[in-house]
């Protein structure tokens, strides 16, 4: 796993600042050495993220991404083909948990996923871009596939859940959002059905293209392609929280306890800043 310390640090901390001394020869040393510590910290997040998960362009760069995994030999793989496409794989079988699920909750709760570090900001464009397949047996019952979620900050009740997520539930695939604009999440927040459209079909490829902005007061968007399609273009709406951190991106397998055994594939996943629009019309080629 990577080592969250080295991936947090940046230029020192306000403590540091109080002890640094003041003089110009010192303030010019403080910052070669702020420079230097900031270029070492940038540059092992970009290898840790590279050495665990390979270099596959996801994410912005820097960014490593953490698994949470039964760490079954089937939970996860990751292929590069030789055209430069980035395939994950993920299976859940019967019985399969992440440790730190099991340790939490007594409802038999399954996950493989892969999370991002970035944390995404409050009022501007976060485009994701993929293509994914499924297989095996899909549950009846809740599956998440892909999601922004935040973490619980302190003072907050637990239950909190991220701003969106698309979920697989009774044979639909449903885009769902949360808002809340409190300074604190105290309270369970209810998520709002956005859209729904039947699920993707069995051992096809679908191309999907989602562009969001987090807003909780009102002024947040999301629109969504399929295929090359748009489905859906929510106009203004309340979506994210008002939290001192954004969310991160999750995508995987996370589902209630089943018996089925389900793999789903992801292809050349993209999460940024940067417009991709393009790959609404032009996604990327998959493994030859």
């Amino acid at each position: 796993m990577p080592n969250h310390a080295a991936l947090k640090g940046r230029s020192g901390t306000l403590q540091d600042a109080a002890r640094w001394p003041t003089s110009q020869s010192d303030q010019r040393r403080r910052r070669a050495r702020v420079q230097r510590r900031s270029a070492l910290s940038t540059a092992l997040a970009l290898f840790i993220g590279l050495a665990v998960f390979g270099a596959s362009g996801t994410a912005e760069a820097g960014t490593a991404w953490l698994l949470q995994s039964p760490n079954q030999p089937y939970s996860y793989h990751r292929t590069t083909a030789a055209n430069g496409a980035v395939t994950d794989r993920f299976e859940l079988r019967s019985g399969d948990q992440w440790a730190k699920d099991a340790a939490r909750y007594d409802d038999g709760r399954q996950r493989v996923v892969l999370r991002d570090q970035a944390m995404w900001p409050n009022n501007a464009d976060i485009w994701v871009s993929y293509s994914m397949k499924w297989s095996g047996a899909m549950p009846t019952n809740w599956t998440n596939l892909t999601e922004f979620h935040n973490d619980r900050e302190s003072g907050e009740s637990s239950g909190k859940t991220g701003p969106f997520v698309m979920i697989i539930d009774h044979g639909k695939v449903r885009l769902q959002t949360l808002a809340d604009s409190r300074s604190k999440t105290t309270s369970k927040v209810s998520s709002v059905d956005r859209y729904s459209m039947p699920l993707f079909p069995k051992d096809t490829w679908t191309n999907i293209v989602v562009r969001m902005k987090l807003n909780p007061s009102g002024n947040g968007s999301l629109t969504f392609w399929v295929n090359g399609v748009q489905k859906y273009n929510s106009g203004p709406i309340p979506m994210g929280y008002n939290d001192v951190e954004g969310p991160y991106f999750k995508y995987g397998i996370y589902r209630g306890a089943s018996s089925l055994t389900t793999q789903v594939q992801y292809a050349n996943v993209e999460v940024g800043r940067t417009s991709l629009l393009n790959r609404v019309s032009n996604p990327k080629q998959l493994a030859n």
